[in-house]
């Protein structure tokens, strides 16, 4: 990935991303104003802009693109990435910081939860959106939000 950026005219901010995948190139251009030059964060706060990375993020999660990381669960694999996950979950970034088993062999058994759950729960780690959900999914989520404290799951689901 690069990089460049520049202020043209009337202080518009220009910052060009390029990322490289092995497929071609993507170029994207974000544009926003800066009346004083010390916060560009701003204007990037779009509904739109948010909508796009959850798509970019689910679309990673099940493209399984560029995965490091593998959660085993019943008779499934789920790939998935360690940045990911320890970004969203405090104890999956203990997991993975410390010299693990799973940190050492890339493989994480999960034992305790369903691979429908484990997949729904996933799915919410990379969009913060939880699709189907009745009162056993909830009540199934809420207990893996709890185990790997993901605090956000555990404000989404609706308690009985």
């Amino acid at each position: 990935m690069s990089a460049k950026y520049h202020y043209g005219e009337d202080d518009m901010f220009t910052l060009k991303f390029q990322f490289s995948v092995s497929n071609g190139t993507v170029l994207e251009e974000i544009e926003c104003y800066d009346n004083d030059n010390s916060d560009i964060s701003h204007p990037l706060n779009t509904n739109d802009t948010c909508i796009a990375l959850q798509e970019d993020l689910q679309r990673m999660y099940l493209y399984r693109v560029q995965t490091d990381i593998k959660l085993q669960c019943e008779n499934e694999t789920f790939q998935a990435h360690k940045s990911i996950l320890s970004v969203r979950s405090p104890v999956f970034a203990t997991m993975f910081q410390q010299d693990m088993l799973e940190n050492q062999t890339g493989i994480v058994d999960i034992l305790d939860v369903e691979a429908t759950t484990l997949d729904s729960f996933l799915r919410f780690v990379y969009s913060g959106v939880v699709e189907g959900m009745d009162c056993e999914k909830a009540s199934k989520l809420l207990v893996v939000a709890e185990k790997y404290q993901v605090i956000s799951l555990k404000k989404n689901v609706p308690h009985s």
